[in-house]
């Protein structure tokens, strides 16, 4: 099958979701609105770059016309599947106006927030988009029950579950030898323990609600709060966290020089990953997590962390919650919770499962 694949290069989740598709066997096109600077294997046929510059109002016009040129492109291409990666507005009109069969691949926010919050002519749009889909699919129920309870007269069956899964063999638990020579690689104390923000940089993931709470709450200085400063970070947002963060040594900021083929080092110098967003589905950044060895402290607000809940060993709490405590205790039970998800991972969030569920799905479409 030929596919188009449209939406964000400037992810990794984007490159990961076209490296499941080419493993599935299927031909992948790539076209993008956005410049990237990620580097990642070539897993293409080819790549259309529709990216727009200027100030904002000429940005706007341009992104508008290259729109309309790219729906009359889609029409007049030999593409099997458009698979519009990460639904919001733009991907929803593009679609409206595709004569070719479509799939759209939900990543959590878009749902979650986006398209809850949606209403008037932007729901409607959305919504004839979704009904006019052959195939969506999602990593987590609570995206799925979203769809089904918002979208009226939607196709339950064509909505399918497939998780992000991850390749655990690229995040390996570490010796406490490795553990500690990547520490003085990354100057982390050797003997603290560490908290990993690793979410993106931007208001949704509520990294500075953490720095704030970690300032005021955490004053153990045994226990360090390491914020890694992901590509795509908002620079505005970024100074305010770090504004915070003040002069407090325990509060370290990881550049984001870090490429993608070293993350494995970031969770091998953590203990702990705290996940405390407004949204999420089944985020990729705490599998890589668990499967690295660290333990999950996170929201008990999320319905995915709920589910993820009942499967994985996790600490499910508010924020406000958070205290020295908790942390100690974990850590106390650390070697045998981290061992048992590790396995339980291997059964259900691996990307060998996920590829599997692509080619199965491709495979009854036919």
């Amino acid at each position: 099958m030929k596919i188009l694949l449209v939406g964000y290069t400037n992810s990794i989740h984007f490159w990961r979701w076209a490296l499941f598709l080419k493993k599935a066997y299927q031909k992948v096109s790539i076209l993008s609105f956005v410049k990237t600077n990620i580097k990642f294997e070539k897993i293409y046929e080819n790549y259309l770059d529709y990216s727009v510059k200027g100030n904002k109002i000429l940005k706007f016009i341009k992104l508008i016309i290259k729109i309309l040129k790219s729906i009359n492109f889609i029409n007049k291409s030999g593409f099997d599947l458009i698979n519009f990666n990460y639904f919001e507005l733009y991907s929803a009109f593009i679609a409206l106006f595709t004569k070719k069969k479509i799939m759209i691949t939900c990543w959590g926010s878009d749902i979650l927030k986006e398209y809850k919050k949606a209403s008037g002519i932007k729901k409607i749009i959305f919504d004839i988009t979704l009904n006019k889909a052959s195939i969506i699919t999602c990593d987590s129920e609570s995206i799925k029950n979203l769809i089904i309870k918002k979208c009226k007269k939607i196709k339950k069956d064509k909505i399918h579950l497939i998780y992000w899964g991850i390749n655990p063999d690229l995040f390996p638990i570490s010796s406490k030898k490795e553990k500690n020579e990547l520490r003085k690689k990354y100057n982390i104390p050797g003997n603290s323990i560490v908290l990993l923000s690793i979410r993106n940089l931007t208001e949704p993931y509520n990294i500075f609600k953490i720095i704030k709470y970690f300032k005021n709450k955490i004053t153990d200085n045994n226990i360090i709060l390491l914020v890694k400063i992901p590509l795509n970070s908002n620079k505005n947002y970024l100074k305010k966290c770090i504004n915070e963060a003040g002069n407090n040594k325990n509060i370290i900021f990881l550049n984001n020089n870090v490429s993608h083929d070293k993350i494995n080092e970031i969770y091998k110098i953590s203990d702990i990953s705290l996940h405390f967003p407004d949204s999420d589905s089944t985020p990729v950044s705490m599998l890589e997590s668990i499967s690295s060895g660290n333990l999950i402290i996170c929201s008990n607000q999320i319905e995915s962390y709920k589910l993820l809940n009942d499967y994985y060993d996790i600490k499910l709490i508010k924020l406000d919650d958070l205290d020295k405590e908790i942390i100690y205790k974990m850590l106390k039970d650390k070697n045998g919770i981290i061992l048992k998800n590790k396995e339980k991972l291997k059964k259900l969030h691996t990307e060998k499962i996920s590829v599997k569920k692509i080619k199965s799905l491709f495979k009854n479409q036919n």
